[in-house]
């Protein structure tokens, strides 16, 4: 995506007109907005460390939803230009996919879906290793019990 942005600046390093100067104005809201999300998530992630996630992902949502209305402004401006630089719809294209990749991979929803089946599996070995380590000991004790004799 970076790379697309820096090949059409130098190709196109000052285009003027109401709809590069429009474009422009959308595509700094949408970085500005991926920027914030992408932080949002990153404190996401550490609260899952160390503290409850809550109000996390109610921040990660909210950065979430205003970088979908950004991506929604930079894609009517897409459809507005009737295609006469392909290079700038190829830009705008890659943008648009990169931003959606990004909105599906920091979905709040799936994150705490993910969350809770990390501790579900946790909390599964912890139970596992509980009941081994009781075998073990009920093992231990059966095996030092002095042997009995059978009547004959």
């Amino acid at each position: 995506m970076f790379r697309s942005i820096l090949d059409l600046v130098r190709r196109y390093p000052e285009e003027d007109g109401d709809y590069a100067r429009a474009i422009r104005s959308a595509f700094a809201a949408l970085l500005t907005d991926l920027a914030a999300a992408v932080r949002a998530f990153g404190t996401v992630v550490r609260a899952e460390v160390t503290t409850a996630t809550q109000t996390q992902d109610e921040s990660l949502s909210a950065a979430l939803e205003r970088l979908l209305l950004s991506r929604g402004r930079v894609s009517e401006l897409q459809l507005a230009d009737p295609r006469e630089n392909l290079d700038r719809w190829e830009l705008n294209t890659a943008l648009l996919e990169t931003v959606d990749r990004i909105l599906s991979e920091l979905d709040v929803e799936d994150q705490a879906r993910r969350r809770q089946r990390r501790q579900e599996e946790r909390d599964a070995r912890l139970a596992l290793q509980a009941a081994q380590e009781k075998l073990r000991t009920v093992t231990r004790q059966v095996t030092d019990l002095p042997k009995r004799r059978r009547p004959n």
